[in-house]
């Protein structure tokens, strides 16, 4: 808080020095008159001047500005004291021009009974409850929920009545006025405490926050494994033949938004917009009892809208939604590219992908959005949440709760009704507990109010007054301020904060703050009051704290409520707030009684205005709703109810997190082909010759295979054969050599095929005779539940196809031929002319004998790619794209 002791002291010291008038300088005030008692408003103000101003002074009536309403004349300016009627506060109202040090008069504006301020409780059986009660006509009765009191000389008072929620105090003054003060049990709870209101529009902008949750659904958990498609069969042994599919995974849905379009009747309709849907799938071809072949593909479904009733209820406390008549639309389903071979089993897929949307997944959507439209709502249905003050030494804690009670909807509206308050978790025994003694008005608080506005919270004052009264339990009005440190309650410490500060400011106040709202000229005011605050500015002496000057008085300070970045209220003092100064005292000597001047109390107005801002933080921490990471944004603050008694906040929503940011992306394609691959070929720095790399010879040589041969050194005989002559009883089939195949069958390569079909149809299978049985009719056998003719000899039959029985037999391994033809000679395993005379063969070269050559080595296969390719077997391919595996021509996600 930072109250500067010494400028303090000087305050102080001024206030006592002063006269007991102030001085007048340019302006004098004829009516009222100072001391003044009125039991309706005075019929006339006036403000004297020796020469007309060209524009009249600032005139302030208990802290607002009201020289609007004075009209100006040659040497003063008057107003009607009933034009400044609204402005008038019961009991003592001041009246000064140009403040801090003009004129100023005090006078008594009754019309009410006597007030009562509540000092402190016991609870033993009885409420034991200490008072104060003041009049300035005098007070003639009082009684508490029909107990009467009597009083001291002084108006306090000490009562035993039975506990109770409600305490109504009821008094007459002298003169004949009545009044009626209630104050509400510290623990009391209210409802409604709060209300919210969000429109249509704001509820627009908060609710992506539910499109987060169903982004995040764990779609795959529910369908991972679900089987879509399956035409297989057994065989006799028990083996699979066939093909079936089924979804490998569902990563999650793209959904671009979720709206809710309010109705009467705590309803709402419901729609999601699902852009696309992703499903990764697994193709199975099984071949009896070979490994089945697996092809994994992938599928995009959308758009998907689903559309529905939202039905809102409140159970103990507890909001819930129940989702009723949902109904869905799929736009398309589309797969990624596979052959045309696949299209009549993927039109199946396609039906099974569509019911599971229409059943499990359109499901698990509504239970998440009846689970987690709470969530998304939390911040409007706040819940129990604590207000901590520590100042080092220990926590000063208070607990506000709140309960939802109601949520009702219109066409263009969400209002929710809360109840709850504030209680102390951790009161100081040592100051006078307030357990009767929290400020209370009986009127209903209406329901938040928009207006033109998207959100809107209405405050029930009894919360404010029972939050100001658990701060006052919790010792959070009793201040030991030691240069910029505070500490809270009772006792004080003197070794609290810098020990090298000799100079300290203690606050003391024997009873609660209080606040009341009221409607001036349309406008809220909202007025703080403090009874009996002492202010003490203390030296130090030795190694103990002694009192130098110390005030007593009472404060009434219109604030002004606005909303801070943080969604808490904000509390505006004024820098001049008014002040009755009751009694001063020098040293330890005695209190001197009775009022000194206006202008002497200006003196500690600004010292004063600094500790009412501290006072008012408990106010300042008691959170706003919010909806969906939004919050007000600018507010505007108005009194409602019958008699304007509490407040409203309304208000455009502002974006204040990032946690509900949406970033809908369309679906990863699952594969996507990167074209045929092409041949390895040689590193840039080698020949290619003959399918094999080799290392370049040198200048004037000429590579052929591993030799360089000094150029016309040589010349070729052609390129080498493979041997091609079996011995008797073989042939060659595709350059190797197998044993002839048996009369009635033909060969290919190692195996020998019968010349007979391998198998036909024997047309579609019928539903037996008699389906109990499975009998099929003469002539016909059952398989697989249906009833097919009889194969011919020779031949099996699978369902609606008789395959052969001795289709094949096995000849053996092929071997190389070995024997070249007339004129050829057999060169490491290649048939070549023979070399002319006076040369000599080595493959497909033949050499001169006294020609120069050198070998280059044995030559690679060919092994690079491109710059830039990437190598997979013996061919080469575009790299993939960043987070996919190429597997052939195909480029893979890295997560599939």
């Amino acid at each position: 808080m930072g109250l500067n002791i010494h400028l303090f002291r000087f305050f102080l010291l001024g206030l006592i020095g002063l006269a007991v008038t102030g001085c007048g300088g340019s302006y004098t005030i004829s009516e009222p008159a100072e001391d003044s008692v009125h039991t309706n408003a005075p019929s006339i103000f006036v403000v004297g001047y020796k020469s007309q101003p060209a524009e009249l002074p600032v005139m302030i009536l208990n802290g607002l500005s009201v020289e609007s309403h004075f009209t100006a004349g040659a040497s003063e300016a008057t107003a009607a004291g009933s034009d400044l009627v609204d402005f008038f506060i019961e009991g003592k109202n001041t009246f000064q021009v140009q403040p801090p040090l003009g004129p100023s008069v005090r006078f008594v504006y009754d019309t009410e009974g006597p007030r009562v301020i509540l000092l402190g409780a016991e609870e033993d059986g009885l409420m034991k409850i200490n008072g104060l009660a003041f009049d300035e006509t005098g007070i003639e009765t009082l009684s508490v929920n029909g107990t009467d009191i009597s009083l001291a000389e002084d108006g306090s008072f000490a009562v035993e009545v039975m506990p109770a929620d409600l305490y109504t105090y009821q008094g007459e003054d002298s003169i004949g006025h009545t009044s009626t003060v209630k104050y509400a049990s510290l623990g009391l709870e209210y409802d409604p405490s709060l209300t919210v209101k969000i429109t249509q529009e704001g509820l627009n902008l908060a609710l992506n926050q539910v499109v987060n949750v169903l982004n995040g659904l764990d779609i795959n958990s529910l369908v991972a494994g679900t089987m879509l498609y399956d035409k297989t069969s057994k065989g006799l042994f028990g083996e699979t033949y066939g093909i079936d599919g089924y979804i490998r995974e569902m990563p999650a849905l793209s959904i671009e938004n979720f709206n809710l379009d309010l109705e009467n009747g705590n309803k709402a309709i419901i729609n999601t917009h699902i852009t696309t849907a992703n499903v990764k799938l697994a193709l199975r071809m099984h071949n009896g009892f070979l490994p089945a072949t697996v092809i994994k593909i992938g599928a995009n479904i959308g758009p998907i809208d689903i559309d529905g009733d939202l039905y809102f209820d409140v159970a103990d406390q507890v909001p819930e939604f129940t989702i009723d008549n949902t109904s869905i639309h799929i736009g398309k389903v589309d797969f990624d590219g596979v052959g045309s071979i696949f299209e009549p089993i993927l039109s199946e897929v396609s039906s099974g992908i569509i019911n599971l949307l229409e059943g499990p997944i359109s499901g698990a959507i509504e239970k998440a959005l009846e689970k987690n439209l709470p969530e998304a709502l939390a911040g409007i249905i706040k819940q129990s949440y604590m207000i901590s003050f520590d100042d080092g030494i220990s926590s000063r804690d208070l607990a506000v709760s709140l309960n939802l009670e109601k949520i009702s909807t219109s066409n263009n509206s969400l209002t929710a009704q809360m109840s709850g308050g504030v209680i102390p978790v951790t009161p100081d025994l040592d100051i006078p507990q307030p357990l009767a003694g929290t400020l209370f008005t009986d009127e209903v608080l209406p329901a938040a109010d928009a207006d033109q506005d998207q959100f809107a919270v209405s405050i029930n004052t009894n919360v404010i007054s029972q939050t100001l009264a658990s701060a006052h339990s919790v010792g959070l009005t009793h201040l030991n301020v030691v240069g910029e440190k505070i500490q809270f309650g009772l006792p004080r410490t003197d070794d609290f904060g810098d020990t090298s500060v000799n100079s300290r400011i203690l606050v003391d106040n024997i009873a609660p703050l209080t606040l009341e709202v009221e409607e001036v000229g349309g406008v809220p005011r909202v007025v703080i009051s403090i009874f009996g605050m002492e202010v003490h500015a203390q030296l130090k002496e030795g190694d103990s704290f002694n009192d130098n000057i110390s005030v007593r008085f009472n404060v009434s300070a219109p604030v002004s409520i606005d909303i801070t970045d943080d969604n808490t209220l904000e509390i505006g003092v004024p820098s001049n707030p008014e002040i009755d100064l009751i009694a001063f005292r020098i040293g330890t000597g005695s209190w001197v009684a009775g009022s000194v001047s206006s202008i002497a109390d200006e003196a500690v107005d600004s010292a004063i205005g600094q500790i009412l801002t501290e006072l008012t933080k408990p106010i300042a921490s008691i959170a706003l709703p919010t909806f969906g990471c939004m919050a007000f944004d600018s507010a505007s603050i108005s009194a409602v109810g019958g008699n304007n008694s509490h407040l409203n906040v309304s208000g455009a929503l502002i974006k204040v997190s990032d946690e509900c940011d949406v970033d809908v992306l369309p679906p990863p394609q699952v594969a996507y082909g990167r074209g045929v691959g092409t041949p390895l070929t040689c590193a840039s720095d080698e020949d290619y010759d003959a399918g094999l790399c080799y290392v370049p010879c040198r200048d004037t040589y000429n590579g052929v295979g591993p030799v360089c041969w000094k150029k016309n050194a040589s010349y070729g005989r052609g390129v080498g054969t493979i041997p091609t002559q079996c011995g008797s009883g073989k042939e060659n089939d595709a350059g190797l050599c197998y044993p002839d195949c048996r009369s009635g069958y033909h060969g290919i390569g190692p195996v020998c095929w019968s010349n007979d079909k391998l198998s036909y149809g024997r047309g579609v299978g019928t539903i037996p005779s008699n389906i109990w049985t499975g009998r099929c009719p003469s002539g016909k056998e059952n398989d697989a539940g249906l009833c097919y003719k009889h194969c011919r000899s020779g031949y099996n039959g699978v369902g609606p196809v008789c395959w052969l029985i001795d289709a094949s037999y096995g000849r053996g391994v092929g071997t190389i031929p070995k024997a070249c033809g007339g004129g050829d000679e057999n060169d490491a395993g290649l048939c070549y002319p023979v070399c002319r005379s006076d040369y000599h063969g080595v493959g497909p070269v033949c050499w001169t004998n006294d020609s120069l050559s050198y070998g280059r080595g044995v030559g690679k296969p060919i092994h690079a790619c491109n710059d830039g390719d990437d190598k997979d077997g013996l061919l080469c391919y575009e790299p993939c794209r960043e987070g996919y595996n190429g597997i052939g021509p195909v480029c893979w996600p890295k997560d599939g």
